[in-house]
């Protein structure tokens, strides 16, 4: 429009807005300090082409959807998400058919063996404890299903409960000692969904 100022662009509410980009290049100017883009209900984007958005080291990219509405990203060839922390505020559910890396952290658990006993714990690693006189331990996990892997390591000597195996449900596994142990004995687990 060749002219500095603010514009709104009002589209028929009978039907959905579109930009053709084949076409049309958006620029915003090396001058422009402040201000921001904001797309109020659906934007759609597809056909083959690349979206880049690179903001400057000052600038920033929110996608927040409110109500019901939903991110998808499935672009028909791999990309890749760098620098990035991933459900680090609102966890979710995660799916990858591989993890690469140097090492592997799990700094979300929760601690219950001080109180010995059946749990309630739905994350994906804990520490719990076998009661005295106790040969196992129910451990609600709303992420377990039956072909989940758990796995446990005692972390306190008992006189009798030596070892432990593990077996899962939809909703819950549970940690079996091979004899009652003779006083609180606690042990670590972590969950391995499938």
């Amino acid at each position: 429009m060749g002219i500095y100022g603010r514009y709104t662009l009002v589209n028929d509410p009978r039907s959905a807005a579109s930009i053709d980009y084949t076409a049309t290049t958006v620029t915003v100017g090396s001058n422009v300090t402040q201000g921001a883009t904001t797309i109020t209900g659906t934007l759609n984007a597809s056909g083959a082409f690349s979206t880049n958005l690179n903001p400057s080291s000052t600038g920033q990219v929110n996608i927040s959807p409110t109500g019901t509405g939903t991110v998808t990203i499935a672009p028909v060839t791999t990309g890749n998400i760098n620098n990035m922390n991933i459900g680090q505020t609102t966890r979710a559910l995660m799916s990858a058919s591989q993890v690469d890396g140097n090492y592997y952290r799990v700094n979300t658990y929760s601690d219950t063996s001080g109180t010995p006993g059946n749990a309630t714990i739905d994350l994906g690693a804990g520490r719990c404890a076998f009661a005295a006189a106790g040969t196992a331990v129910v451990v609600t996990n709303s992420l377990c299903t039956a072909t989940s892997i758990v796995m446990v390591t005692l972390r306190t000597v008992d006189a009798t409960l030596k070892y432990v195996t593990a077996t899962t449900a939809a909703g819950s596994f549970t940690v079996t000692g091979n004899a009652a142990a003779t006083a609180t004995t606690v042990f670590d687990w972590f969950l391995v969904r499938n």
